[in-house]
């Protein structure tokens, strides 16, 4: 995958002319190699009371790649996100039917303790929202939750997080400091640390940059890009070059429901559904 300094120098989604066929993603040539699923959803049902959100979805999320989640506003897309870490369960009336299985594991038995589920399927929300503690005790926060005291092992947690969201040499001479006295970019890093310190397997991502300026959202769609080496990353975006430039699978949601998902090439450039094409034309949406 070209690098996101690469492919902001086109001004539409990356085309690719010679891939071979290879693998069972995909059709053609935009099919991608074999790749365990480290998510899958499976006849998903949501309601909030009587009003269905989400229609028998069913959806692999590659281990260790970026899928996005696209489609027009009011498709669902963050509430099928919230459906990945039970988040849902927070919303009066809200009922889901179907099957969620993290590895072999359906999140939805009744024996899933979920704050434990939610330490292993972390989320980064549109707004940052660093606690009102300093950087240090803010990624410090749930290794300490989790029972860690001794001092010196959470200097190194804090810093080895505060490495992989790309922040350390920026904060490292003021970790006393308000993460809330930070920039805007430099807060959504701080709480993808402080998410990373508790060792997710998945990180769910809603519209992560589009509270950010242009400069801010390129530092996190490269982080992005590093963070998939070692973790398993869910985006919902409205931004459709975003999702080209980052994501290897995309999944378009239109009323509650999947109507395609594949290689992210293929959507943007050979979608096999009429709406899909609408929508990525600026035709709906």
């Amino acid at each position: 995958m070209q690098s996101v300094s690469e492919q902001r120098e086109n001004q539409s989604p990356p085309r690719t002319t010679d891939k071979p066929a290879v693998g069972s993603v995909g059709s053609g040539r935009w099919v991608l190699p074999p790749a365990p699923a480290r998510m899958q959803v499976i006849g998903l049902n949501l309601y909030y009371g009587s009003n269905q959100v989400l229609r028998n979805v069913n959806l692999d999320i590659r281990d260790r790649e970026i899928t996005a989640i696209i489609g027009p506003s009011g498709s669902g897309k963050s509430a099928l996100l919230w459906c990945l870490n039970r988040l849902n369960d927070l919303v009066p009336a809200a009922r889901v039917e179907g099957k969620v299985l993290l590895g072999s594991e359906d999140i939805y038995a009744p024996d899933v303790e979920v704050a434990l589920l939610r330490q292993r399927v972390g989320m980064v929300f549109q707004q940052p929202n660093p606690f009102t503690m300093s950087v240090f005790d803010n990624v410090a926060y749930g290794p300490r939750q989790h029972g860690i005291k001794d001092r010196r092992r959470l200097e190194e947690i804090v810093e080895e997080s505060l490495r992989k969201a790309a922040l350390w040499d920026e904060v490292k001479d003021m970790l006393d400091l308000a993460g809330t006295s930070l920039s805007g970019g430099q807060q959504q890093r701080l709480c993808i640390a402080r998410l990373l310190a508790v060792e997710p397997e998945v990180i769910l991502m809603d519209e992560p940059v589009s509270a950010l300026d242009p400069i801010s959202a390129y530092k996190i769609e490269e982080l992005m890009l590093q963070l998939c080496n070692s973790y398993t990353i869910v985006l919902v975006t409205r931004n459709m070059f975003q999702a080209s430039r980052v994501a290897t699978t995309t999944a378009v949601l239109m009323g509650g429901e999947v109507i395609e998902y594949g290689p992210t090439e293929q959507i943007f450039e050979s979608p096999r559904d009429e709406r899909t094409d609408n929508y990525i034309r600026g035709r709906v949406g």
